[in-house]
């Protein structure tokens, strides 16, 4: 006789896992309990099983008891839970089973499911190194060495890494018969590098982070934001961050209390993890810590973290615990809207005649990219000055002034002329920078 398996994991609605759940198995259309068995030798343990502490529970059919083909209605159910019954479970079936176990380790399941012992022969793998599939009864290799240094090259067997394993000296030749490995050079540790083609880390040529450029659509082009003056975030960002600093302004505060005791940072549900980039700020700032500085993330939990002057470093020590500290998830980039060269305003309201913009070519007009202003003087006037008396006069209406003479202010002004702003022609562009 032979015990067939039948496992799974007990889950609520939510996918959520249910310990001690009782599993009860009925034969299909039933309401008698069947006969089950916790493992392969022992008694029945009718009229069920339990889930474990990880939700997962396992039984076995006995073909003694039960034919193959047999279904099952498997019902799982627990105080406070609703009942779940999966019905019509074949556990074993005349044609898809698997015979019982061999209790020999060196044996394989062949593929006439039949208990096989394996042999020396077995895993010399010749047979699949040939190409030839005909002859390939298996697809076994060689078992481990317990060697950390060594790997299985291409004829199978385990070879020791050398320093020349890592020059990639067969892997560039692209002669595909030589190349008995995949192994690159270890990491740079710089973001901005790129593996290139002769397998080497390379910086990239080209446009350069924190780079200005004058753009003349309306969306930024893949790589670069446009001068809006948002905030971007310190990690995602670092490489802009650490060109630009904050130059053009810092981000969003965020309070938090620093604690000396033991260097810990406490914000509630600050939702950082670790290797995030912050700064900090404060009225009077933790001996430890410098404003404006540039810090990881470390040791994160949900209300607390270590901040750290590398990535993955140690936690810098706090002596004092500081006053209104505060600290940085993100920074400011420029914001050159409506300045000249002109920026394009989008909605900054530098530019007061942004909405009379003209035709920029294609009928559009106002506050786009590519319309246009004429040349203008902003609106003014100008006071003008007479004598403080008069030298000559022939009558009491008509007065004449020598040059050089004591002015005082006539209270006659000239006539305001102008727009609302002193400007050249010019054309609305988009001021974009690369991160």
């Amino acid at each position: 006789m032979s015990r067939y398996a039948f496992q799974g994991t007990f889950r609520d609605g939510q996918g959520n896992i249910v310990s001690s759940g009782q599993i009860i198995v009925y034969p299909a259309g039933t309401t008698m309990a069947a006969t089950i068995y916790s493992d392969d030798t022992t008694v029945d343990v009718s009229p069920y099983v339990e889930s474990d502490s990880n939700g997962y529970f396992i039984f076995y059919v006995d073909d003694g008891d039960y034919s193959a083909g047999q279904a099952f209605d498997i019902q799982l159910s627990k105080t406070g839970y609703t009942t779940k019954i999966y019905p019509d479970i074949v556990v074993y079936s005349a044609v898809n089973w698997i015979p019982d176990k061999s209790e020999s380790a060196t044996d394989f399941l062949d593929g006439t499911g039949v208990w096989d012992t394996i042999k020396e022969s077995d895993l010399v793998l010749t047979d699949i190194t040939t190409n030839n599939a005909s002859i390939s009864a298996h697809g076994f290799l060689k078992k481990l060495d317990n060697e950390p240094t060594h790997y299985m090259d291409g004829t199978g067997n385990w070879a020791q890494v050398t320093d020349t394993d890592l020059s990639l000296t067969d892997v560039t030749t692209n002669d595909v018969s030589t190349t008995k490995h995949g192994f690159v050079p270890k990491l740079s540790n710089t973001s901005t590098q790129f593996f290139n083609g002769i397998g080497g880390w390379s910086s990239p040529s080209g446009v350069s982070t924190g780079t200005g450029i004058i753009w003349f659509t309306e969306t930024a082009p893949t790589g670069f934001f446009e001068c809006n003056g948002t905030a971007k975030n310190n990690t995602t960002y670092i490489d802009l961050l650490s060109v630009i600093g904050l130059t053009f302004g810092r981000g969003t505060p965020v309070s938090c209390a620093c604690e000396a005791d033991d260097d810990t940072i406490t914000d509630i549900g600050h939702g950082l993890v670790n290797g995030d980039v912050v700064y900090f700020t404060a009225s009077v700032m933790p001996t430890g810590l410098s404003a404006d500085t540039i810090y990881y993330v470390i040791n994160s939990t949900d209300n607390t973290f270590k901040v750290s002057l590398t990535s993955g470093g140690d936690a810098v020590e706090l002596d004092t615990d500081g006053t209104t500290v505060v600290y940085y998830a993100d920074f400011k980039i420029p914001d050159t809207r409506g300045y000249f060269l002109r920026g394009w305003d989008h909605g900054a309201g530098i530019d007061p005649d942004a909405a009379t913009r003209t035709d920029r070519g294609d009928g559009t007009t106002g506050d786009h990219v590519g319309t246009k202003q004429a040349d203008e003087f902003e609106s003014h006037h100008h006071e003008l000055y007479r004598p403080a008396s008069p030298i000559l006069s022939t009558t009491a209406a008509q007065a004449h002034y020598a040059l050089g003479t004591a002015q005082v202010q006539s209270g006659v002004n000239t006539v305001d002329t102008g727009g609302n702003e002193t400007r050249p022609i010019n054309v609305n562009v988009m001021f974009c920078i690369k991160y």
